[in-house]
């Protein structure tokens, strides 16, 4: 079973808040609950007082905190957007705890990642900031070549003929490496 770095996401939605907003917040950072292993996401409906620029302040000093604004769309709209966040990140992070035992297990200093996953923007960043931390090169193909997983295919199957290793056509298409 994958075990993700954050146990607990915390959705706040808001909009124009600034009465209730520190409250809100320090409610949520006095919590026994490891601060490492929370993500808490304030998304902010288009508020037009100051909320904003209480958020900022405490995003400034606590960094388990995640701000995000959007155009006012009302609760229903900003409970989807964060459920899209909530996921996205949960990807993300599976994706990444993955690509990092695959490495450890390999000794690999280069990645080539490509396929429609690539075209996800945070899935790139957390990619980019993995590599730099394990300093391993990192190739990904611009966005437009994103669309599927042929630039990944095509980015092996170089590699492949590059070291030699060349086949018949009688060969199947069947994963043969189980990384976890």
């Amino acid at each position: 079973m994958q075990e993700f770095e954050k146990k607990v996401s915390v959705v706040v939605p808001i909009y124009n808040m600034k009465k209730y907003i520190g409250e809100c917040i320090e409610s949520i950072i006095t919590q026994t609950f490891p601060k490492e292993e929370m993500q808490v996401l304030l998304v902010n409906d288009g508020s037009t007082d100051n909320t904003a620029e209480i958020i900022k302040d405490y995003i400034k000093i606590y960094d388990f905190l995640e701000y995000h604004e959007k155009e006012n769309g009302g609760l229903s709209d900003t409970d989807k957007y964060n459920i899209a966040a909530s996921f996205t990140e949960n990807v993300i992070q599976s994706v990444i705890s993955r690509i990092k035992r695959a490495i450890e297990i390999t000794g690999h200093k280069i990645l080539v990642c490509a396929g429609g996953v690539m075209a996800n923007g945070h899935i790139k960043d957390a990619l980019q900031n993995l590599c730099g931390d394990l300093k391993i090169k990192l190739y990904i193909p611009d966005k437009k070549y994103c669309g599927d997983n042929a630039a990944m295919i095509a980015a092996q199957g170089f590699c492949e003929f590059k070291s030699g290793n060349t086949a018949g056509l009688n060969q199947n298409a069947f994963a043969s490496v189980n990384w976890v």
